[in-house]
C-alpha cells in the first residue's frame, strides 16, 4: 500500500476532466507544487467538493500513484471568505495564484514560496486599499525568491555603485545609470527611497512608498510573459 502524505496546502486551480473527475493543482508546504487527482469530485455524493475551495488553505492527505497522485482527504482551514467581500480583494488573491502557477513547475519545492503565499495573504487583509503596492510587493518578492529578481546593488551594465542617478531596466536585469537611459527602451527613473523599498520587498519586508511606478509591474509582466485576468480588475483602481 502506498504511504499517505500529509501537508498544509493552497489550492491554485482545478482542471476539469471527463466524467466525474478533476485535477487539483496545489502548492503544499512539505512537498511543493503537486497536481492531484480529485477522484469522483463531480458526483453529488462526493465529500471532497464541499471541502475544497479555490485559493483556500487546507490540510490535505494524498497518495502517490504509478501515473498520478490522488487526493484522499482534505480539511478546510481557511477559505479566506473575508477577503472575497469585495472585487478588489478577490482580484488580488487571484493574481497571486495565477502568477504562482505560471512561475513554478510541478514538484517545485520551496518552503519560502509557501511562506510568501501566507505573508501576501496577510498583507492583503491589512492593506487591501493599496493594491498598487501589494502587486508590486508580490512581483518583486516572488520573482526574487524564484531566482528572477532584479539586481538592486549596482549598475548591471557598468558595475557603477556611486552614480548620481539610477534607473531600473527589467530587460537589463536591474539598476542602470541614467547616462544610459536613451539606449534602454524600458528605462524607469527611480530615486534612492524607491531602491531601498524594493530591496526590502525582496527580503519580504513590507514598506509603503508614494508614487510607486506601475511601469515596473508592466515591464515585469511583459518580460516574463506573465498573464493575469485578475490584473485587469486591479489595474482599474490604480491607473
Amino acid at each position: 500500500m502506498s504511504p499517505i502524505h500529509n501537508s498544509l496546502a493552497y489550492l491554485i486551480k482545478q482542471i476539469d476532466l471527463p466524467d466525474t473527475d478533476r485535477l487539483g493543482v496545489f502548492y503544499t508546504k512539505e512537498y511543493g507544487k503537486q497536481t492531484l487527482l480529485l477522484k469522483g469530485i463531480k458526483k453529488s455524493t462526493s465529500k471532497l467538493q464541499y471541502r475544497l475551495y479555490d485559493w483556500g488553505k487546507s490540510d490535505i492527505e494524498f497518495i502517490v500513484g504509478r501515473n498520478i497522485s490522488r487526493l484522499i482527504a482534505i480539511r478546510d482551514i481557511d477559505s479566506h471568505t473575508d477577503i472575497y467581500q469585495n472585487i478588489e480583494g478577490h482580484a488580488l488573491m487571484g493574481l497571486l495564484f495565477e502568477l504562482l502557477d505560471q512561475l513554478t513547475d510541478d514538484n517545485h519545492k520551496d518552503i519560502g514560496v509557501f511562506e510568501c503565499i501566507e505573508d501576501y495573504i496577510d498583507l492583503v487583509k491589512c492593506h487591501y486599499a493599496k493594491p498598487q503596492l501589494l502587486v508590486g510587493w508580490l512581483l518583486i518578492r516572488l520573482l526574487y525568491m524564484l531566482g528572477y529578481g532584479i539586481n538592486l546593488s549596482h549598475c548591471v551594465i557598468t558595475g557603477n555603485t556611486k552614480a548620481k542617478d539610477f534607473g531600473i531596466s527589467v530587460r537589463s536585469g536591474g539598476l542602470v545609470i541614467s547616462n544610459l537611459a536613451s539606449d534602454i527602451d524600458d528605462y524607469i527613473a527611480v530615486n534612492t527611497d524607491l531602491i531601498y523599498t524594493l530591496r526590502q520587498w525582496q527580503k519580504g519586508i513590507w514598506l509603503e512608498i508614494e508614487d510607486f511606478p506601475w511601469s515596473i509591474v508592466q515591464y515585469h509582466l511583459q518580460w516574463y510573459k506573465l498573464k493575469s485576468n485578475s490584473l485587469a480588475i486591479i489595474r482599474k483602481s490604480v491607473i
